[in-house]
């Protein structure tokens, strides 16, 4: 029987660092992305810090200025609240899970029941 195994990372990156980097790759400011989107520089500069999120409205308008696809936007946005999610549900329940061997480091295997309770057996020996 085949056993699917997801990696995923646990390092969450906020699309306002993806988004700082095309600026500068553009050379552009966060005053004239502000201007171009027309919305408040406060609301570019929040996105940029990870203080605020990249809701449908924001990510079209992203498109719309720099010409990246809005899902791509909503994509860096949902994983980074995925993986914000992992990591409190493990916090709040006090669960460490093994890394996978042959992964760098952040990157973790999500094991099935069948593999979790084969650990645990194994470590209680």
């Amino acid at each position: 029987m085949a056993t699917k195994t997801q990696l995923y990372s646990d390092l969450p990156i906020p699309p306002g660092e993806t988004l700082a980097e095309e600026l500068a790759a553009r050379e552009l400011s966060q005053a004239a992305l502000a201007r171009r989107m027309g919305r408040p520089l406060q609301t570019v500069n929040m996105i940029v810090t990870g203080k605020k999120r990249i809701t449908a409205e924001t990510a079209l308008d992203l498109e719309r200025v720099l010409g990246i696809p809005a899902h791509v936007w909503l994509g860096l946005q949902a994983e980074y609240d995925e993986t914000r999610a992992r990591q409190a549900r493990q916090t709040n329940l006090g669960v460490a899970r093994p890394r996978a061997v042959g992964l760098p480091p952040g990157v973790h295997m999500s094991l099935t029941t069948k593999k979790v309770n084969a650990f645990k057996k194994a470590k209680k020996k």
